[in-house]
C-alpha cells in the first residue's frame, strides 16, 4: 500500500518533562550569553562602565598642616601677666609670653629707704633696692667685722738683741733634724726667719717682717709655710688698726704689743733683757699672739725660775724657764729656756700641740752674733 501524505501527530509529553527541557534550554542559553559577553570584554568590544567622578587631590602642604600641627592649647589666664591672647596667636608667641613674664620696674621715688644695719654689715633693704632699681650704683663690699679683743694686754719696756743666727737641733716626735733662727735688724725694721728640716725634708718655714714701736717688735706680715700645704699669712694693718688673714675672712683689732707665732721668740727675750731683776720666779708675763690661720690668743707666761739645762752647745747652769699652759682644747703648751749669756735668746724651746701631745723641740747648737 502506498504511504499516506498525512503526518502522524507528535506524542503528548508529560508537563514535568516539558519544564525540565525548558529549564535546561534556559540554562544553556544563559551560559552561552555569559561566554559571549566574556569574549567581547576580553576583546575590548564592550563599552567602559561609568564610575564615580575622581576626587580632587589635596595639596600635600594642606594635608600635613591638618594632620601634624594640631591647634596649640590656650594658656591659662592666671599664668600670664597680661590679658589672654586670642586663639589665632601663633604657638611660639604664646610660649614666649608664658615663660618670660613682664618685669615690673619700681620707680626710684617709690623705693623705701634702707633699714638701719649693724656696723660693717650690708643692709638687706639696700641690697634689695640695688637689685630692683637697675640705675642705682652698686655699693662696694664692706670689710669683715672686727672682733674686738676682750682682754687688757700690758705694754712692757724692751731691749732688742743684736742681729744673730742660732743653729738648733730639731726634734719632732722620734725624728731629728736641723733648725735655724735668723734675726736681722735692718734699716726698715727687722727680718726674722725660722727654718727646719728632718731627713732633708722641710718641716718648718716661718717668717716675720715688721718694724719697731714703743711696745717693741711691731710685726707687719707673718707667713707660715708647712710641708705639703700652701703658705698662709697674717697681715698687721697698722694704719687701720686691725689684723687680717690670707685664708679665713676674720679680722681682729690690732692691740699694742701684738705678736705673731714667731716674733714672740724675740719679743720675750727683749722684755726680760730690759729688766732681768724684775722677772723672778712666780711673776707673770702676757703677750697677745696671732697665728696665720685666723687664731688670736693671750699667751700668759709664768716665770718658773732658773735651772740647769743641757743643750748641744753646752751645759747652761742658770737658764730662765718660762711656761705657758694651754687655755682651751687644741691649744699649744710652751716651755722655753732663755740664756742670760746670749741676751736671753732661746737656748731651748718646746711647743706641744694639745691634746695630741705632738711636740716640736729646738735645742741650741751654736750662736753667731753679727
Amino acid at each position: 500500500m502506498p504511504p499516506s501524505s498525512h503526518t502522524a501527530p507528535e506524542p503528548t509529553l508529560h508537563p514535568a518533562v516539558r519544564r525540565r527541557r525548558r529549564t535546561r534550554a534556559a540554562t544553556w542559553a544563559g551560559l552561552l550569553v555569559l561566554v559571549l559577553l566574556a569574549h567581547l570584554a576580553l576583546l575590548g568590544w564592550l563599552p567602559a562602565r561609568p564610575g564615580p567622578a575622581p576626587v580632587a587631590a589635596v595639596p600635600p602642604a594642606a594635608v600635613r598642616s591638618v594632620l601634624l600641627l594640631p591647634p596649640p592649647a590656650r594658656p591659662a589666664r592666671a599664668a600670664l601677666s597680661e590679658p589672654a591672647a586670642p586663639a589665632a596667636v601663633p604657638a611660639p608667641l604664646v610660649r614666649r609670653v608664658a615663660l618670660r613674664p613682664q618685669r615690673v620696674e619700681t620707680p626710684r621715688a617709690l623705693v623705701p629707704a634702707p633699714a638701719p644695719a649693724p656696723p660693717f654689715m650690708p643692709s638687706p633693704a639696700a641690697a634689695e633696692t640695688e637689685r630692683v632699681v637697675a640705675a642705682a650704683p652698686a655699693e662696694a663690699a664692706p670689710p669683715p667685722p672686727v672682733a674686738e679683743a676682750a682682754v687688757q694686754v700690758p705694754v712692757y719696756a724692751t731691749r732688742m738683741p743684736p742681729s744673730a743666727t742660732l743653729q738648733y737641733e730639731l726634734r719632732r716626735g722620734l725624728l731629728s733634724g736641723n733648725g735655724e733662727l735668723r734675726w736681722r735688724k735692718v734699716a726698715a725694721g727687722y727680718e726674722l726667719d725660722l727654718s727646719g728640716s728632718v731627713l732633708g725634708v722641710s718641716v718648718i718655714g716661718w717668717s716675720s717682717r715688721g718694724a719697731f714701736d714703743s711696745a717693741g717688735i711691731a710685726p707687719l706680715r707673718y707667713v707660715d709655710q708647712r710641708r705639703g700645704k700652701s703658705a698662709v699669712a697674717a697681715n698687721f694693718q697698722r694704719e687701720l688698726g686691725r689684723v687680717s688673714f690670707s685664708g679665713p675672712p676674720v679680722t681682729y683689732a690690732l692691740l699694742p704689743g701684738t705678736q705673731d707665732r714667731l716674733s714672740w721668740m724675740l719679743q720675750l727675750p727683749a722684755i726680760i733683757e730690759a729688766d732681768p731683776a724684775h722677772w723672778r720666779a712666780g711673776t707673770r708675763l702676757e703677750l697677745y699672739v696671732v697665728g696665720a690661720h685666723g687664731e688670736a690668743d693671750l699667751w700668759s707666761f709664768v716665770v718658773r725660775g732658773t735651772e740647769p739645762v743641757d743643750v748641744p752647745a753646752g751645759r747652761l747652769e742658770a737658764a730662765l724657764l718660762l711656761q705657758r699652759e694651754p687655755q682651751r682644747p687644741y691649744d699649744t703648751r710652751v716651755d722655753v729656756w732663755l740664756d742670760p749669756a746670749r741676751h736671753h735668746l732661746p737656748a731651748r724651746a718646746r711647743l706641744t700641740s694639745m691634746p695630741s701631745g705632738d711636740a716640736l723641740e729646738l735645742s741650741l747648737r751654736s750662736y753667731h752674733a753679727e
